[in-house]
C-alpha cells in the first residue's frame, strides 16, 4: 500500500545558464521564465502529493553571454560554489557543448540543455550525463532539403551562408550534402565570424552569382547586421531565402527591418498542432511575467526541468498540465 512505501527525500538543485545578454538574448529571458514555471508547477505537485521531503530549487540564472568562456564560468559557479544537481542550459551549441566538456561531464552532474541542436552533442563521451530536449540537427538539415526543394525544385542552385560555430557550420554541412545527394547544386558556400566588424565582404559573396535560392544559418544579433549588409550588396532576395528555428523571433525580425526579413522562410524543430502546445502557451501567457515574449521555443526550457526532476526519481506525468 502507498502507506508501507518510503516516501522520497532530496532536495533538487537546478542551476540555470542561459544567455541574458549577447547572442539569442532575445530568447533567453523567456527561457528562464518556462523555467521557473515548471517548477512552480513540481511544487504544486508535490505539495498536493504531501511529499514534503522533497523540494525543488531552482538558481538564478547566469548569463552566458553567447561566449564558451562566459558559460563555463557560469556552470562551474552553479556546481562548485552552489552545488547544483543538474544544470539547465544553454541555448548555443558552442557553449553548451564547453558546459559539458568542462564542467559537467568531469564533476558528474546532469546537464540538460533546451535548445542545442549541434550534431556533435550526440556523440560526446559524456557517460550518460548530457541530455537535449529538441532533436538534433540531422533532422532539421534533411527537414531543411525538403523544404528548399518544395519551394525552388531539387535541382535549383542554393546560395548557402552561415555563422562559423558549433551551429552554423554543422547544420551548413548537413544541408549542402543533403542538397548534393539530391541532385541539387551549391553556388556560393559562405561562414563569417559572428563577431567580425563588419559583414560587407561576406554579403556579397551570398548574394552573388544569381542564384534560384538561398540558405541562411543564423542567429537574430548577427543577423541584425549580416541582413542589411545583404541589402546593401544588391541581388539578394529575403522572400526566396530560408532560414533556420534560431531566426524564429518576429519581434527581433521587425526590429531588424522589413528589407531583410519580409518574406523569409524556415524550419525549426517543434509542433504547431500538438494539444499539449496550445496548452503550455497558454500557462505560459498566463503565468509569464510581463513583457516575456512567447517566441516559441520555451516549452523546450520547461520540458528540461521536468525531465531533471524525472532523473531524480519524480513521475513526471504527475506534473503534467492540467
Amino acid at each position: 500500500t502507498p502507506a508501507a512505501e518510503e516516501s522520497p527525500s532530496f532536495e533538487l538543485v537546478i542551476g540555470p545558464i542561459l544567455p541574458l545578454t549577447g547572442d539569442l538574448a532575445s530568447f533567453g529571458p523567456s527561457q528562464a521564465e518556462a523555467a521557473r514555471i515548471a517548477v512552480d508547477q513540481i511544487q504544486e505537485v508535490l505539495d498536493a502529493e504531501g511529499l514534503s521531503d522533497v523540494t525543488v530549487t531552482l538558481l538564478p540564472v547566469e548569463d552566458d553571454g553567447g561566449r564558451s568562456q562566459a558559460g563555463v564560468e557560469a556552470a562551474t559557479k552553479h556546481v562548485q560554489t552552489d552545488e547544483a544537481d543538474v544544470l539547465l542550459g544553454t541555448m548555443a551549441s558552442s557553449v553548451t557543448i564547453p558546459i559539458a566538456e568542462s564542467v559537467a561531464i568531469p564533476n558528474e552532474v546532469v546537464q540538460i540543455t533546451p535548445t542545442s541542436t549541434a550534431p556533435e552533442i550526440t556523440d560526446l563521451e559524456d557517460d550518460g550525463l548530457v541530455f537535449r530536449i529538441l532533436s538534433s540537427d540531422n533532422l532539421q538539415g534533411s527537414a531543411l532539403v525538403d523544404a528548399v526543394a518544395d519551394a525552388f525544385g531539387s535541382d535549383a542552385t542554393i546560395n548557402v551562408g552561415a555563422r562559423n560555430d558549433a551551429f552554423g557550420t554543422a547544420l551548413k554541412e548537413l544541408f549542402e550534402q543533403g542538397w548534393e545527394e539530391g541532385g541539387g547544386t551549391i553556388g556560393a558556400s559562405v561562414t563569417w565570424n559572428p563577431e567580425a566588424p563588419s559583414f560587407d565582404t561576406e554579403a556579397g559573396q551570398l548574394a552573388g552569382g544569381s542564384p534560384d535560392g538561398w540558405v541562411i544559418i543564423d542567429f537574430p544579433e548577427t543577423f541584425a547586421r549580416v541582413g542589411p549588409a545583404l541589402v546593401r550588396a544588391g541581388g539578394w532576395d529575403p522572400t526566396m531565402t530560408f532560414m533556420t528555428e534560431a531566426m524564429r523571433n518576429a519581434e527581433e525580425l521587425q526590429n531588424i527591418g522589413a528589407e531583410a526579413t519580409e518574406g523569409l522562410r524556415g524550419t525549426a524543430p517543434t509542433s504547431e498542432d500538438a494539444p499539449a502546445r496550445d496548452t503550455f502557451d497558454a500557462l505560459f501567457e498566463q503565468e509569464a511575467e510581463e513583457g516575456s515574449p512567447l517566441t516559441g521555443f520555451e516549452g523546450a526550457s520547461f520540458d528540461a526541468v521536468r525531465c531533471g526532476i524525472a532523473l531524480y526519481g519524480i513521475d513526471p506525468d504527475s506534473a503534467q498540465i492540467s
